[in-house]
C-alpha cells in the first residue's frame, strides 16, 4: 500500500547559514583544437534546477584554464553546472539559454557538456566533443557522488541506490538518490526491505536537521 512521505528539504551540507560557495576549478584539454575558451555555467534545459546566475568564459591556453569564482546558493546546498568547450569566445548567456530552452543542447545527454556540481576540482579531459568524459584528477566529492548515484540509476539498480544512500549518509546527493527510489516498482522496493522514510531516517543527524529545517517541500509517494 502506497503511503504519502513528506520532507521538507533544504541541502545545508556544512551550516545552515552557510549560503555562499567559493569555487576554483581549474583544468586541461588535450586537443586544443576548437578549444580557444572554455565555458561555466548554471544554465540547463532543466528548469528546477536552472540559474542565470553564474555564467563565465575563459581563455584555453596551453591546453589549460581555471575557473575561480563564487556563488549564492539562495537556500541550497549545492548548485549543478555544465562545462563545456568552444572555438568562439562570444557565446553569450542569452544564446546558451536559448539552446537549452529549445533542448538544442541538453545536460546529461550531449557529449560536449560535462555537467558537475560547483565546487573545488581539478579536471582532465581529452577533446572538446568528449567533454562527458572528463577525468575529475583531485577533489569534486560532491560532483563524483553524483555520477556513481546516476550510474545506479541508469543501470536500473535499485540495490546500488539503496547502498549509495547508506554509505553517504552526509551527503547531500543522497536526498537526490532517495527521489530515484520511488521510480522503481512495489516489487523492487519490498525484496530488498526497505522504504524512503526508513532510508530518510538513517540519514546522518546533521543532513536530517537541515531538512527539518527547509523551506521546500517535496512530497514522495511511496
Amino acid at each position: 500500500m502506497k503511503i504519502i512521505f513528506i520532507i521538507l528539504v533544504i541541502l545545508l551540507p556544512f551550516s545552515i547559514n552557510a549560503q555562499t560557495i567559493n569555487f576554483k576549478i581549474d583544468g586541461s584539454i588535450e586537443n586544443i583544437k576548437g578549444a580557444k575558451f572554455a565555458y561555466l555555467s548554471t544554465l540547463s534545459q532543466q528548469i528546477p534546477i536552472s540559474s542565470d546566475k553564474l555564467f563565465m568564459v575563459v581563455s584555453v591556453v596551453d591546453g589549460k584554464f581555471e575557473f575561480n569564482s563564487s556563488f549564492e546558493l539562495e537556500g541550497k546546498s549545492i548548485q549543478q553546472a555544465s562545462i563545456f568547450f568552444d572555438e568562439r569566445g562570444n557565446i553569450t548567456k542569452d544564446e546558451l539559454a536559448l539552446k537549452f530552452k529549445n533542448l538544442i543542447w541538453v545536460s546529461g545527454r550531449d557529449s560536449h557538456l560535462f555537467r558537475i556540481i560547483l565546487e573545488n576540482m581539478r579536471l582532465r579531459s581529452k577533446d572538446r566533443m568528449e567533454a562527458d568524459k572528463t577525468v575529475i584528477v583531485s577533489n569534486g566529492t560532491y560532483t563524483k557522488q553524483f555520477y556513481e548515484y546516476e550510474s545506479a540509476v541508469r543501470n536500473k539498480d535499485l540495490k546500488k541506490v539503496v547502498d549509495f544512500i547508506k554509505t553517504y549518509r552526509n551527503s547531500p546527493i543522497s536526498l537526490i538518490a532517495l527521489q530515484s527510489v520511488l521510480f522503481f516498482s512495489d516489487d523492487d522496493i519490498e525484496k530488498l526491505n526497505v522504504s524512503a522514510s526508513n532510508l530518510f531516517n538513517n540519514l546522518s543527524p546533521q543532513i536530517i536537521s537541515f531538512t527539518k529545517s527547509g523551506k521546500n517541500i517535496l512530497s514522495f509517494t511511496l
